[in-house]
């Protein structure tokens, strides 16, 4: 095993012992994977070690767009993500500069542990490709309650505010209308071969959901870092009802009043906008005010995160299976949403 310099990174690179008898599959012996999970005992044998830190256990926590391990030692507990094959190195640097500029604000995130030799990043070579591995301290609390939701629009107010100045070196997608809209569609309209009074809706929808932001104008939007996926899963709330954000895999830079209108399309979703949208919008305020154009773009921010959603099924389907792409409900929903909230 040899550390070698990968950008500003270190990559420990553990060859997969082949899963299959060398006539099968390709060329190299490997029959081809699209996901698969690291191994924990070779994580705490072959990755941990190259950490201060002394695990003595480490135990897969839990599957998803990455793959999470529970890293344990005598005094403390950690978080090692797995990322995803395709997620590259300069981009999770800058979701790790992000972490870090916002922990010296006194934002309450986890920000990267670093190995011995400095580096934040390593990377291990799986049957898929290479995954990218970070060490976070792991932050204790509970799930978020109704009645914690004002806290947790204060919490993202305050990301908000304090990333106004950042800036990272390293390249990172942005949460821009290619990111929302192109992409998504792009991913989508195989699935819907067949089905052409659907594409054309939802193709027709996208665009007039680009035109109602060319006539905000969307140049007026407050733009800057952005969370990218602010939900009940990714905040954990202290024992002192203090939120903390986790999980900052779908930032970028982007219109705030999209990352905002996240958590109003959470609670379109649950049938809870009349009471927990207000108590988000109210604890955001009180730290950071929005405009009015703000607020009115986040109608239409809505039904585009409802179309991303739509699009990151399939791109995570190939991984996760094609079960949960119920497309029939989603298109009436946002056929409902249409009719009630973004008219002619």
């Amino acid at each position: 095993m040899i550390p070698t310099a990968v950008g500003d990174a270190r990559s420990i690179r553990v060859l997969p012992e082949p899963a299959v008898r060398p006539d099968a599959g390709t060329a190299s012996g490997c029959f081809p994977v699209t996901s698969s999970v690291l191994s924990s005992p070779a994580i705490l044998a072959e990755v941990l070690p190259a950490y201060d830190v002394e695990a003595t256990a480490c135990r897969l926590l839990s599957r998803g767009m990455n793959d999470t391990y529970d890293v344990r030692t005598a005094g403390a507990r950690y978080v090692i993500r797995a990322y995803r094959v395709g997620r590259t190195v300069p981009e999770v640097l800058y979701e790790l500069d992000a972490l870090l500029h916002l922990h010296a604000r006194g934002i309450p995130v986890a920000p990267p542990v670093a190995r011995r030799d400095g580096a934040l990043v390593a990377t291990v070579t799986a049957p898929e490709g290479e995954r990218h591995l970070v060490l976070f301290p792991f932050i204790a609390g509970k799930p978020l309650t109704p009645d914690d939701v004002a806290a947790y629009g204060g919490l993202v107010a305050r990301i908000h505010a304090a990333s106004d100045d950042f800036a990272s070196r390293h390249p990172r997608f942005e949460l821009d209308l290619r990111h929302l809209v192109d992409e998504p569609l792009e991913a989508i309209r195989p699935h819907l071969d067949g089905r052409a009074e659907d594409w054309e809706y939802l193709a027709a929808l996208a665009r007039r959901l680009r035109e109602r932001l060319r006539d905000l104008p969307v140049e007026r939007l407050d733009r800057g870092l952005c969370h990218g996926d602010i939900n009940w899963s990714n905040v954990h709330v202290g024992a002192d009802r203090a939120p903390a954000m986790l999980d900052f895999d779908c930032c970028g830079t982007g219109w705030r009043a999209y990352d905002v209108a996240i958590f109003r399309w959470l609670a379109r979703t649950r049938d809870a906008e009349q009471t927990l949208w207000a108590d988000f919008l109210r604890g955001y305020e009180a730290v950071r005010p929005l405009a009015e154009i703000e607020l009115r773009a986040t109608d239409v921010f809505v039904a585009l995160r409802h179309l991303w959603a739509m699009g990151n099924n399939v791109l995570t389907g190939e991984n996760r299976g094609i079960a949960h792409m119920n497309f029939g409900r989603a298109l009436s929903t946002l056929r409902r949403w249409d009719a009630d909230y973004l008219g002619p």
